[in-house]
């Protein structure tokens, strides 16, 4: 697990970071924002780089990455070496460099983003900064004059423009001037940079709060509008720009990223959903100090690798991991197949399952290492699949479960009756499973009206908040999974594909969720978990994200569609190769 720390804290760490690194800064002021513009000028170069490969022929600049790979995805987390070379790059290496634009704000981001130009303009780039604060870092603004960067003071222009207009950027026409939108596109200087591909958001960084002030607000409105209608690739440094929040919500405008290089640590907004959709791939970049321990982490691929059991020659089904499902219905016997594939590639020795008949004949037409009869195991699932016919099952499953301090996974339609299995125990070994929709029907089952659409726009919030009714460990599903604990303890799920929101996606993930719980179970009766059934769970979460983006991959480069059985079956190898 990674901790993540929010904005505050990482600001106090890198203050006390740079404190004790007096002589460095005393030799030179900025020699921590030049290891970041490095990070950021390969960031841009690896954009471009893989533009090449796809076929849109900008440049392949080869030999300036120097990458320890995590993962590479959607919301990937991938440390960088911050060992760029910013040698120009040949001209027999180069297809067409793309120009490339900085936006530029008043603070250490916007020094970050003019050290990059300057490193990308030595490399044959063609850029230009668009300043967009009253001031901006004076050496940076110096070494990227010196390089050729092109420098245009945007605020002063459109102050320019306003006072024109008879408007003001503040003071008593403030108001009037919040409610316009402020047309940069028609300051023809800074139209023609805006059109470059590839834009470095220097804007704000982790010490913007609150309230957007004008003519920030404009600003940063209008352009994550041009960011979306042009299809912009967009490098952030640190953090996108715009109001986000350290729990994940969003406030206001924010500039969608291609890329977030964030510097040193992780921070909350960049992993917490839904503000972690703005924030692209996510790098971060060691530059030398650590984040604090904090209620807030996100899983990983060593998380994986930590919680399957890797057997050897003495290992046999009951040591590797037994998982009880009751899935699937007369009505819905597809979600008996895919949860037992789900659970049957995760890992574990066994699957029972509880089904009808009818539904075992067609699992077992699929999967038939699939036994059908009851006996031990180490973590139950209940609700894949239930009708009204297979209620009791479920229901006896689930407190016995409880009674018996197994690991347990509620999914789907028997979160309906979490209050009853309640009465059996206490429920901190139990997983509730709700999507947003279920989520709203279960917060009345304590009371509590909670809309549907606050829980998609609040998703920190509403996971913690039903863990703490309800006494259960909560995974609320979405692009990004939030995992919650009772005691406000949450853990970022990091999204894998969108082709994986598909009809069975969620029978397969309470599968492989049932799977790892097992697994955990098998470890915990021998005394040698090394994980928390919490991190067990979340690692289960991170390989159902990452078999989604395998199967989508399959299809072609970019992704395509697929189904709930291809995601499944791409579940063994994901943690196949975790485990090399």
């Amino acid at each position: 697990m990674i901790f993540v720390n929010d904005r505050a804290t990482a600001r106090a760490i890198e203050a006390d970071f740079l404190a004790r690194h007096t002589d460095a800064r005393d030799s030179d002021p900025d020699w921590l924002m030049k290891r970041a513009a490095h990070a950021v000028a390969e960031a841009v170069t690896a954009l471009v780089h893989d533009d090449a490969t796809a076929g849109s022929a900008l440049v392949h600049a080869s030999g300036v990455y120097a990458t320890a790979l995590v993962h590479r995805g959607d919301t990937a987390l991938v440390h960088r070496s911050p060992a760029f070379s910013p040698e120009r790059v040949e001209s027999d290496d180069c297809l067409t460099l793309p120009r490339v634009c900085a936006l530029v704000g008043g603070g250490d981001n916007g020094g970050d983003a003019l050290y990059t130009l300057a490193y990308l303009a030595e490399q044959g780039f063609s850029c230009s900064a668009l300043l967009l604060a009253p001031k901006s870092h004076s050496r940076g603004r110096s070494v990227a004059l010196e390089a050729g960067v092109q420098i245009l003071d945007a605020y002063a222009l459109v102050q320019e423009k306003l006072a024109d207009q008879q408007d003001s950027i503040g003071g008593a026409d403030g108001e009037q001037a919040r409610s316009k939108l402020w047309a940069l596109t028609d300051i023809s200087s800074i139209a023609t940079a805006l059109e470059a591909p590839i834009w470095i958001d220097g804007i704000l960084g982790i010490g913007a709060s609150g309230e957007l002030c004008e003519p920030m607000r404009s600003f940063i409105d209008e352009l994550a509008q041009l960011q979306q209608a042009r299809g912009v690739k967009v490098v952030a440094v640190d953090v996108p720009s715009g109001q986000l929040s350290d729990d994940g919500e969003v406030t206001g405008p924010v500039v969608s990223a291609t890329t977030t290089v964030t510097m040193g640590l992780v921070k909350t907004p960049l992993v917490l959903p839904p503000s972690a959709y703005y924030a692209g791939t996510l790098q971060c970049v060691p530059l030398g100090f650590n984040a604090q321990e904090s209620d807030v982490r996100v899983v990983s691929d060593q998380d994986i690798a930590r919680t399957v059991i890797r057997p050897d020659w003495a290992d046999h089904k009951y040591t590797r991991g037994v998982a009880g499902l009751v899935a699937g219905s007369e009505t819905y016997p597809g979600a008996g197949i895919l949860t037992c594939l789900g659970a049957s590639y995760s890992g574990v020795g066994m699957v029972r399952l509880d089904t009808p008949e009818r539904v075992l004949d067609l699992v077992l037409t699929r999967e038939p290492g699939i036994v059908g009869v009851g006996g031990r195991i180490q973590a139950g699932l209940v609700g894949p699949g239930m009708d009204d016919d297979t209620r009791v099952n479920a229901l006896e499953l689930a407190q016995f479960c409880v009674a018996s301090h197994l690991p347990l996974i509620v999914d789907a339609g028997a979160l309906s009756f979490v209050r009853e299995v309640a009465t059996m125990g206490g429920l901190e070994r139990v997983l509730l499973t709700p999507h947003a929709g279920e989520a709203e029907a279960m917060f009345s089952q304590w009371g509590q009206k909670r809309p549907r659409w606050w829980v998609e726009q609040c998703p920190v919030e509403a996971a913690r908040l039903l863990a703490k009714l309800s006494g259960a460990n909560v995974l609320l599903k979405g692009a990004s999974c939030i995992l919650s604990t009772p005691h406000g303890e949450i853990v970022a799920v990091p999204r894998g594909s969108g082709w994986a929101g598909v009809a069975g996606s969620g029978d397969v993930l309470a599968g492989v969720l049932a799977g790892f719980a097992a697994q955990w179970g098998a470890k915990n009766e021998r005394g040698s978990s090394t994980t928390s059934l919490v991190e067990a769970l979340a690692a289960g979460a991170l390989v159902h994200a990452r078999a989604g983006e395998r199967a989508a991959s399959k299809v072609s480069v970019s992704g395509g569609p697929v189904t709930a059985i291809q995601i499944a079956r791409c579940v063994s190898s994901v943690i196949g190769e975790l485990l090399v």
